[in-house]
């Protein structure tokens, strides 16, 4: 007997072990499997349904995110528009004022030397502080007015 040309019998035995095998298999074996295979089947494909919807809930969270930085964008520029025109408007407002005390200064200053001035009279002695002296004569401090 030789592994290349079995016996008869050898092959008999062989052939009635390999139907036992594949009958005990095919009651308890491959339903099993069969239940195992079905099982992860199902598990892949929910698993697959949860990603594709993790995915969509992911791009409309992503939409919403980008709406919302485009509101505060926008809400941005119209804060620092508003602050603009506030603060040229302030700066406006100021410098007429500036002008305005400015100009009342002035007229006061003009009107209070004019006063002086008017006060004065030819030939009256006054006393005064002489500032500087110079070729042509000195010039004398008179209350906030300067004479020659």
């Amino acid at each position: 007997m030789s592994l290349i040309t079995p016996a008869f019998g050898l092959f008999f035995w062989m052939t009635v072990v390999f139907l036992i095998v594949l009958a005990i298999l095919k009651k308890w074996g491959f339903p099993v499997i069969v239940n195992m295979v079905n099982e992860r089947k199902e598990f892949i494909d929910s698993s697959l349904a949860k990603a594709h919807e993790a995915t969509e809930k992911l791009a409309n969270i992503q939409k919403e995110g980008e709406a919302l930085l485009q509101a505060a964008r926008e809400q941005q520029a119209q804060i620092l528009k508003e602050a603009k025109e506030t603060h040229d408007a302030v700066v406006a407002r100021a410098d007429a004022d500036a002008r305005e005390q400015a100009n009342k200064l002035l007229d006061e200053a003009k009107a209070a030397k004019q006063a002086k001035w008017d006060s004065l009279v030819v030939g009256e002695k006054i006393h005064g502080i002489v500032r500087r002296i110079t070729d042509f004569g000195a010039f004398v401090d008179i209350g906030g007015l300067d004479g020659l």
